[in-house]
């Protein structure tokens, strides 16, 4: 299954609406009752790094792991059902739906089953973990926000989130394959896609702190895993941004019409701070060989849409589409192709000047069209 950019598999709780099926995460905590988490932690960590020993290779691979296996969904978040948040890494791993507390307390607890220090870090709209080696700290989100497809590093390194924060537009170069859709109508932000950097833009009045885990092992047995035992310190060094960006929404496709060896398209994109700048087309004889869960067009558009891909799609995502036949840029809402017999893959990607400004080359393309002339 596939929801926008992202691949996962389906969660094993079924919804009930907007909510989670109680029943089977309940069922979850009593079949892994008598499992040691942090034996079980520990194997899942050298399974998913095999015999590599480079720490910056080794964040990398539980990165991947995690953020290729793990939904964000922006309307449910896994409770229990007393209504307490669920940090048990187990129960979390069956669910593979969860939001970014959850899944970043799984990598921490990954690493620190293995002696690694940890911690969580609180920023403004967002909690992140960091992991201790090499003598330095290095953010790691496993969440969609902060790239967790595509991480940023600093001369070679993963970089700490606060030094991160002295170059926050770093995260919005690069090709991520999913952003949040905020929905806190008090700060006016409800559907916007805004790019990853908001996390340092304070709107909150918040203070970002970190969050230090000291649960003995005894106490890491409860169905927190111990994660309601902790130190909070204030985070006084972390560089705040005074404004954020919205980055263009996906193209949607309102018509296609062909006739003889014209393919005429028309298509809007959402443009929440008027920084949209035109469009790019891309026109190929082969597929970008990924796709959406959802089909961003009017009704009349769909049969144009192949929505039949493998979940080795994933690798693609980030790409930018192929565009051997013809790679055009314009300001119209509308364009022409003048195409000879055979069959085209067409993407349609926005582009805005805060993109151009920090020389950013990838947005969110619009539904791939096959139009066969």
């Amino acid at each position: 299954m596939t929801i926008n950019n992202e691949i996962f598999i389906v969660s094993l709780a079924e919804e009930e609406g907007d909510a989670y099926n109680i029943d089977v995460i309940e069922s979850l905590f009593e079949k892994y009752k008598n499992v040691d988490r942090k034996r079980a932690l520990a194997c899942i960590f050298y399974k998913i790094i095999g015999e590599e020993t480079d720490n910056t290779k080794r964040h990398e691979k539980v990165l991947g792991f995690l953020a290729k296996g793990i939904l964000h969904n922006p309307k449910r978040q896994p409770l229990s059902r007393d209504g307490n948040m669920m940090f048990d890494p187990i129960v979390l791993l069956e669910l593979q739906d969860m939001r970014c507390g959850n899944t970043n307390r799984i990598g921490c607890d990954l690493f620190s089953s293995v002696g690694y220090e940890t911690r969580i870090v609180q920023l403004y709209h967002h909690q992140i973990g960091e992991i201790y080696y090499d003598g330095q700290w290095h953010y790691f989100d496993a969440d969609t926000i902060l790239n967790s497809n595509d991480i940023v590093k600093i001369n070679g390194i993963i970089p700490s989130i606060n030094e991160l924060s002295s170059q926050p537009y770093l995260i919005d170069k690069v090709n991520f394959c999913f952003d949040e859709i905020i929905y806190n109508t008090k700060s006016g932000w409800e559907g916007q896609w805004i790019y990853p950097s908001y996390v340092f833009a304070d709107t909150t009045g918040d203070v970002p702190v970190y969050y230090y885990k000291d649960a003995t092992d005894m106490e890491s047995l409860n169905d927190f895993y111990g994660w309601n035992y902790y130190d909070t310190i204030y985070n006084n060094g972390l560089n705040v941004l005074d404004s954020y960006f919205c980055q263009p929404g996906i193209p949607y496709i309102n018509a296609v019409s062909v006739k003889d060896n014209i393919c005429h398209i028309e298509y809007t994109v959402e443009d929440f701070d008027n920084y949209l700048m035109g469009y790019t087309i891309y026109v190929s004889n082969k597929s970008r060989e990924w796709e959406y869960l959802y089909q961003y067009c009017s009704n009349d558009v769909k049969k144009y849409i192949i929505n039949q891909y493998t979940p080795e799609q994933y690798d693609n995502i980030n790409k930018l589409p192929p565009s051997e036949v013809l790679l055009d840029s314009t300001v119209s809402n509308c364009y022409d192709l003048y195409l000879s017999s055979g069959t085209y893959y067409i993407s349609v990607m926005g582009y805005d000047q805060h993109g151009i400004d920090i020389g950013k080359h990838w947005y969110k393309p619009s539904n791939e069209l096959a139009i066969a002339i």
